[in-house]
């Protein structure tokens, strides 16, 4: 049995940049909000993952943009997740 077009993954490309949030407005804020999926910050809230789909928008050109496999390796990293110690 396969899985119905209504619960497949999209066809859109998806594609993350990370951008700094120090010194934003809060209208700055906002537009990225705007124009992205999903966001999530790094550990000292310095820095934003942006999601978002299809065509790189306006606001956040100039960044350099990551496949899921390279942002999934950057999360891993100190400066996004905290470590867990199972002492």
């Amino acid at each position: 049995m396969g899985i119905s077009k209504k619960y497949r993954v999209s066809s859109h490309p998806v594609s993350y940049v990370i951008v700094p949030t120090e010194g934003l407005t809060e209208e700055q804020r906002l537009a990225l909000l705007n124009v992205c999926i999903s966001s999530r910050s790094n550990i000292p809230g310095t820095k934003a993952i942006m999601k978002y789909l299809c065509d790189t928008p306006d606001l956040l050109k100039g960044y350099t943009s990551y496949t899921y496999n390279e942002i999934k390796k950057i999360i891993k990293t100190e400066e996004w997740t905290l470590e867990v110690n199972d002492d």
